[in-house]
């Protein structure tokens, strides 16, 4: 079973706990209100308290329900975390198998010999070669299967056996199952959602990385135009963005990851649809800064059409496939 599948039976898991949580909370908080009220209007009426005191007793208990209402959403951005923790807990642990290193990473391949079976949208046959300092476009309309694609290089959907319809060739040599933590170190990909946590700026910015240097901090968020909006909040870089990023656009938190991006060492940069939530004239800026920092490195960037602003094809270190 696949890592995205395995997330996937999770998160259905984990949303059948919460509407069932969610239930069982309204259930007893309905028969709560209606044993407070029988119990408040018996007291008044053998004058125990007040009639004011028993009708604020059975307002105090019935808005007892706006917070039990969160009580199991809660539980489970609980669960989402711990589960997220387990994942990324082996990623920071050394193992015996994991024998690749940034040093090793010099070719990268990818054959689909039979590309229908995993992407039914398809009725071709899809390889590549990448070298350092090469850069490949893979263009196509929505659904064309660009993020299986990329979730395929990025190590997310690895063969159990060599009798598969697609590999991952590591410098000749397909990725193995318990290559993949070592491989998800080495590796720079930005999904089309945005990853932001409940956190400061500068804890997503650093996320997954040992301790940086403020100035890099300062450095990758003026290559992506935040650091003026950066300079302006309350706390600067230790400025809290509130629930995953609640209190960002949509263009500011893409720009957060493409930052983050920048201060992982990584050989292979891959990107889906980079520029999302972030206007035309903004990303031709921000792809100019970009480019430069990467052009020793193998860069994939998969997007519906290829932006004007991008080199030109018949430049040795650009190509493109079309999957329409």
């Amino acid at each position: 079973v696949s890592s995205l599948s395995e997330i996937g039976e999770s998160q259905l898991k984990l949303n059948r706990h919460i509407a069932n949580a969610q239930l069982i909370v309204n259930i007893c908080h309905g028969l709560l209100v209606i044993a407070v009220a029988i119990a408040a209007l018996f007291a008044y009426q053998n004058q125990l308290f007040s009639g004011p005191v028993a009708v604020m007793l059975f307002l105090a208990v019935f808005g007892l329900g706006e917070l039990l209402l969160n009580l199991p959403g809660q539980l489970g951005q609980w669960g989402r975390t711990r589960y997220a923790a387990e994942r990324l807990q082996p990623l920071a642990e050394h193992s015996a198998s994991d024998k690749l290193t940034l040093a090793e990473l010099e070719r990268l391949s990818m054959m689909v010999a039979d590309y229908p079976k995993v992407i039914s949208s398809i009725d071709t046959a899809f390889a590549f070669e990448l070298n350092p300092s090469e850069c490949l476009l893979i263009s196509g309309r929505s659904g064309s299967g660009k993020s299986t694609i990329a979730n395929i290089m990025a190590g997310l959907e690895i063969p159990d056996s060599f009798i598969t319809p697609y590999q991952l060739l590591i410098n000749g040599i397909p990725l193995r199952i318990d290559q993949t933590q070592a491989w998800h170190k080495q590796i720079g990909y930005l999904t089309q959602q945005n990853s932001i946590i409940a956190a400061t700026l500068y804890s997503n910015l650093t996320l997954g990385l040992d301790e940086v240097d403020e100035q890099q901090l300062w450095k990758a968020l003026t290559l992506v135009e935040l650091d003026d909006w950066a300079k302006q909040l309350p706390a600067g870089l230790h400025s809290w963005l509130g629930d995953t990023g609640s209190q960002l656009s949509g263009g500011q938190a893409r720009r957060i990851c493409l930052a983050r991006l920048l201060l992982k060492e990584s050989k292979l940069i891959l990107l889906d649809e980079p520029f999302n939530g972030i206007d035309v004239e903004m990303a031709e800026r921000i792809w100019q800064c970009l480019y430069p920092q990467w052009q020793d490195k193998m860069l994939i960037v998969l997007m519906h059409e290829r932006p004007a602003f991008f080199p030109a094809v018949d430049n040795k270190q650009m190509f493109e496939i079309n999957l329409d």
